[in-house]
């Protein structure tokens, strides 16, 4: 049987629903169906699968990761969008950390935020999951015939995430600039937590 990293109870549900339906036709029908079971199986093991948190990474062809733009000499406007599955927190570290990193590679030592429009996607909807199967007898030229239909639906009730969309418009800062101003980060110190975090949270995750 097929089975994804993460797998939710989704998948035996569905397998519950489909035996109590099919236990109740006749052996005969059932024989003929292997082809469209076998391919039912397979679609409820897909939903099974958890979809996995956007890494830190650059973005990707899904759109996800980190992007970065240079609004002005000493002003950049910096994105990370992420899955659902991923932690709001995450994308928080995951802004900040680019951050330090830019700041780092332009030749600054701070930064400060000067504007954020980090959002979270959601989208509403009303459906569930089902099993549904119809069979039909016909006659015609003297020959009696059947035919049998199967569907299965899965959804959520309620609010959904779509995606999460961090942005953050920063301005790098030398260190004689940072008594200026508040709230300021240090680039340097940033970059060494944050990439103890994220190692951490790997080997974690590997074990």
């Amino acid at each position: 049987m097929m089975k994804c990293a993460g797998e939710k109870t989704g998948t035996p549900s569905v397998r519950r629903r489909l035996s109590g339906v099919l236990s109740g036709l006749p052996a005969g029908l059932l024989a003929g169906l292997p082809v469209t079971l076998s391919l039912l199986a397979l679609l409820g093991a897909g939903w099974g699968c958890s979809l996995k948190p956007t890494p830190y990474q650059p973005r990707d062809e899904n759109g996800e990761g980190y992007e970065e733009q240079r609004l002005q000499e000493q002003v950049w406007r910096v994105s990370f969008r992420a899955n659902r599955a991923t932690f709001e927190s995450d994308v928080l570290d995951y802004l900040l950390l680019r951050s330090a990193e830019l700041t780092l590679q332009s030749g600054f030592t701070h930064f400060v935020v000067e504007a954020d429009y980090s959002s979270t996607s959601l989208t509403s909807g009303d459906s569930g999951m089902g099993v549904g199967m119809g069979l039909g007898l016909g006659r015609s030229t003297g020959r009696t015939g059947w035919g049998m239909g199967m569907g299965v639906s899965s959804g959520n009730r309620g609010v959904s995430v779509s995606y999460h969309m961090g942005i953050f418009v920063i301005r790098l800062l030398t260190a004689e600039q940072t008594g200026q101003t508040e709230k300021v980060f240090d680039a340097a110190y940033l970059v060494r937590s944050m990439e103890e975090r994220l190692k951490a949270a790997k080997a974690k995750k590997d074990s």
